[in-house]
């Protein structure tokens, strides 16, 4: 239950589009990122929700990290994938959904303990997060 709870609030974390001019991130976050991290490249820090959020690039890929405001550890990654990358049982599970809607971005969210896959789709009007 913890980390369906977990996996929701992060869920909305990253699709909060937060701007801050100036974040000043603390050094034990900065340190932690930087050894979890150590190639990223165009990092964007904001503060969403008392948790320090990083948007980046690394190997290619666009990836955001939430990182602890308390002890400066990450906390959780989140990176943008294609459907093809999920597994076929999550492929088939899926195919209902999206027969008859648009696809808009497919993510996977990596806690300490899970990881957890969302699929945001649009028919017409109307946008669900699966």
């Amino acid at each position: 239950m913890k980390s369906i709870i977990l996996a929701g609030a992060f869920l909305l974390l990253a699709f909060t589009k937060c701007f801050a001019a100036d974040v000043n991130v603390a050094p034990t976050v900065m340190c932690s990122f930087q050894s979890s991290f150590y190639n990223a490249s165009d990092v964007q820090w904001t503060i969403v929700d008392n948790v320090y959020r990083a948007d980046f690039t690394i190997d290619g890929e666009k990836t955001i990290a939430f990182f602890s405001m308390a002890d400066g550890a990450l906390v959780a990654t989140s990176r943008y994938i294609t459907v093809q990358d999920l597994s076929r049982t999550l492929q088939r599970s899926l195919k209902p959904h999206i027969s008859s809607a648009t696809v808009m971005e497919v993510f996977e969210v990596q806690g300490n303990e899970s990881m957890d896959y969302y699929v945001t789709i649009r028919q017409g009007d109307k946008t669900t997060v699966l």
